[in-house]
């Protein structure tokens, strides 16, 4: 299946008119903002980004070793913590979304889970296909 590059802003117009069949892109929370639930017919769950999204912080070499032990150590701290922030966040967005979307929730049948984990490489876990009511 070909795939092709399309900025965001374009997802809702491009599913709305049929020019592309589905997409990935971020997660439940992001698919909530552009409205996407209004044009797309299902969700499927496939925890390809969310909730292991990874915000990566570089600081050069010289000016870590630079730094002051106890620095180094505050600067790790308050990293994890923003870590761990953003992740409750997706966690609760995701958890919201579909209140937000009037969405309804299916368990994924045997099949589709294990043509899922073999598919995507994905852990033997539950998953949830989430089909979207379209807003009126």
């Amino acid at each position: 299946m070909p795939t092709v590059y399309i900025p965001p802003q374009e997802f809702y117009i491009a599913l709305s008119t049929n020019t592309i069949d589905g997409l990935i892109y971020g997660g439940p929370y992001d698919y909530s903002v552009l409205k996407l639930d209004e044009v797309a017919t299902s969700y499927t769950e496939l925890n390809m980004l969310y909730p292991g999204f990874v915000d990566n912080v570089l600081v050069n070499q010289n000016v870590w070793n630079g730094m002051p032990e106890d620095l180094q150590d505050t600067f790790m701290e308050v990293t994890a913590e923003w870590a761990e922030y953003r992740h409750q966040k997706f966690v609760e967005w995701n958890e919201g979304l579909p209140t937000r979307s009037r969405s309804r929730l299916f368990r994924m049948t045997m099949c589709w889970r294990s043509r899922q984990r073999r598919t995507y490489g994905m852990p033997r876990r539950r998953s949830l296909l989430v089909r979207l009511k379209r807003s009126r």
